[in-house]
């Protein structure tokens, strides 16, 4: 065993404490997210609530943790009804979407509307949804009835649901934004979406338990931390998250996030960034192989897709590329190493989400960092706060 495998055994035994204990109201408690019974049957009996056939769209409204994780897995996998993300306040981008939303009105449905914030005071979550639901208020009698908030218990957006007679669920106050989209706060939207959200959190629960394994061989997100914790150490203090199917972006910012919020304490960490192929070989390849020699690499890896369109097998065509690439980066001695997710299914996608989540915990410990708080951008928001008033 490695000497980081051996300070990692006292890391996976508070984790499997943790697992054992079945608590949620702790910062570890996201190992239990995957297995909570009750807050799975919550979310199930309340989706079922909202879904008809007159549902046109769920309307998700948060930033970063709060909506990253079921953007993630909406993209990747596709869902029986559109899902519509407001995250920046861009007035552009939101005045766009709302006009989605009236085009979904136009046809005779409605929408679901998916406040998503565990403080309650999130800025551009608040916003977002005072504009939305002004427009909503105007447009559908029944507006009450179109808002499910996830938020945490007691919060201002909490408050405002019982005031105005909002439903609402409760997101797991203990556990960070990020680490928690295996509760309501991903789970509600992607179920009300028409998700499989069972098969998701199966996958998850899987990899749960093999990511508590002490062996390096049968524990991929040990494996994964010690990797990029050594190669952090060598100077590679870049990690490229790199895909070949679009539709795994999403998955692969969901990943950045996790990396750049949990792990950059004190001037620890390192740069994560989101690579598309081939699309940004054409843009960004020199860099990547003529460049300076300070990022490792982590590719993405998805099955088979539909092969050939209009009689021209692309699937065959960016394997051929992706393989390319893999093998100039050895030729080049630029380190990287693959995650496979095989088909993408709802099953697969929550093994490697579990999977990054508790990688992501290893490696704050190698790096001595408290990987579950964000105190670095506190500031920026109580300035902002401060600028815009009550």
């Amino acid at each position: 065993m490695s000497v980081a495998a051996k300070r990692l055994s006292h890391r996976i035994a508070e984790l499997k404490k943790a697992a054992v204990s079945g608590k949620l109201d702790l910062p570890e408690g996201f190992v239990n997210l995957a297995g909570d019974t009750a807050g799975i049957k919550a979310v199930k009996k309340m989706a079922a609530r909202k879904i008809s056939k007159k549902l046109g769209a769920v309307a998700v409204i948060g930033i970063g943790g709060s909506s990253l994780g079921a953007e993630a897995v909406s993209s990747a996998i596709g869902s029986a009804r559109p899902l519509i993300f407001f995250d920046n306040i861009d007035p552009d981008s939101v005045a766009e979407k709302i006009n989605i939303l009236k085009r979904i009105y136009a046809d005779g449905k409605h929408a679901l509307v998916v406040p998503v914030s565990k403080s309650g005071t999130t800025i551009e979550t608040s916003a977002n949804f005072e504009a939305v639901l002004n427009w909503l208020k105007r447009n559908d009698n029944k507006w009450r009835e179109r808002i499910v908030a996830v938020t945490d218990s007691g919060s201002p957006l909490h408050k405002k649901c019982l005031r105005e007679k909002f439903d609402v669920l409760s997101s797991p106050s203990h556990i960070s934004g990020r680490f928690s989209f295996l509760s309501p706060v991903g789970l509600f939207p992607l179920g009300a979406a028409g998700m499989d959200i069972g098969a998701f959190t199966g996958g998850a629960a899987a990899m749960g338990n093999i990511c508590l394994s002490e062996s390096i061989s049968v524990n991929p997100a040990l494996r994964g931390a010690i990797t990029l914790w050594s190669s952090c150490r060598s100077g590679k203090n870049i990690c490229n998250n790199f895909v070949f199917a679009d539709k795994l972006e999403k998955l692969a910012v969901f990943v950045r996030n996790l990396a750049a919020e949990s792990l950059s304490k004190g001037g620890s960490g390192f740069t994560s960034m989101v690579s598309v192929g081939s699309t940004d070989l054409h843009s960004m390849g020199q860099l990547y192989f003529g460049g300076p020699k300070d990022k490792f690499t982590v590719f993405l890896d998805s099955g088979p897709v539909a092969n050939v369109v209009s009689g021209v097998d692309l699937g065959r065509a960016i394997k051929a590329i992706e393989l390319a690439v893999k093998k100039s980066y050895g030729r080049s001695r630029l380190p990287y190493y693959s995650v496979d997710l095989g088909r993408v299914t709802p099953r697969s996608v929550g093994e490697l989400m579990a999977m990054k989540m508790f990688e992501t915990v290893y490696l704050g410990y190698l790096m001595g960092v408290n990987v579950f708080d964000q105190p670095a951008v506190e500031f920026y928001k109580k300035v902002a706060r401060r600028m815009l008033g009550k």
